[in-house]
């Protein structure tokens, strides 16, 4: 008989670290999860953890920056454009229109402008003209008054006297004074012309008698001529000369 007391051989007990640590060394080049080796404290563990995390940031942000130059070195250039020569004439008559253009509006604007100055100078001299018209002899107005106030006191001392003499000395005071206010403004008698031969220019001829005058000689002044400046105020009326008498 067999002795069933006999033990069974036993089974080879496993060693569950040295499968482990056969199976990491296996699949490490597929694997990137990091194994925690037995007996190593807690902390060293999270370093490790950590490195790795690192190293991607560094590596993503490289990566970025490739990415970036790349795109900038292939971004295209763009091509110069060669332009003919009739495009080239054209762009030039297109720059000589708006050059034109702009001196066509800037002398509308001169144009308009001295249109304005010039109606403008047109009213002030109509204006100024009308004024002078209406008040330019105010001055020699003015003056005149003195003169009458002269005269009428003249008048009222004949009325009371009787006195020949002294009205006449007054009279010629008041002549004398009324031929210098004539002359401050300008205003002065012509030259006596009798003896002179008649002038268009400032005598105005009443009548022609006969005389031992020459013909168109002034024989005779019927009402005085005044100057002003240079400018015949009034002609001289006068009375000429027809020759000698026929016998």
């Amino acid at each position: 008989m067999e002795d069933t007391n006999k033990q069974k051989p036993l089974r080879s007990s496993t060693d569950k670290a040295k499968d482990l640590y056969n199976a990491y060394i296996k699949n490490e080049g597929s694997r990137s999860i990091p194994i925690q080796t037995p007996g190593k404290n807690k902390e060293e563990n999270e370093m490790k953890d950590m490195e790795p995390k690192e190293e991607m940031v560094e590596v993503e942000i490289k990566e970025k920056d490739t990415t970036e130059e790349e795109v900038k070195d292939e971004t295209p250039e763009t091509p110069e454009v060669q332009m003919t020569e009739d495009e080239e004439l054209l762009l030039d008559m297109q720059e000589k229109i708006n050059q034109m253009d702009n001196e066509k509006q800037e002398l509308k604007e001169q144009i308009v402008r001295i249109t304005a100055e010039y109606d403008n100078y047109r009213k002030r001299t109509l204006k100024e003209k009308r004024e002078l018209i209406e008040y330019g002899n105010e001055k020699l107005l003015v003056s005149m008054l003195d003169l009458l106030d002269d005269m009428t006191a003249a008048v009222d001392a004949g009325e009371k006297n009787q006195d020949y003499e002294a009205l006449f000395t007054g009279l010629k005071m008041i002549h004398q004074k009324a031929l210098k206010v004539f002359e401050n403004n300008g205003v002065k008698p012509m030259e006596d012309p009798v003896g002179k031969e008649f002038d268009v220019d400032f005598h105005e001829a009443l009548m022609a008698m006969p005389s031992d005058e020459p013909q168109n000689t002034i024989v005779q002044v019927v009402q005085n001529g005044y100057m002003v400046q240079e400018k015949v105020l009034r002609h001289a009326k006068v009375i000429t000369s027809s020759g000698p008498a026929e016998d």
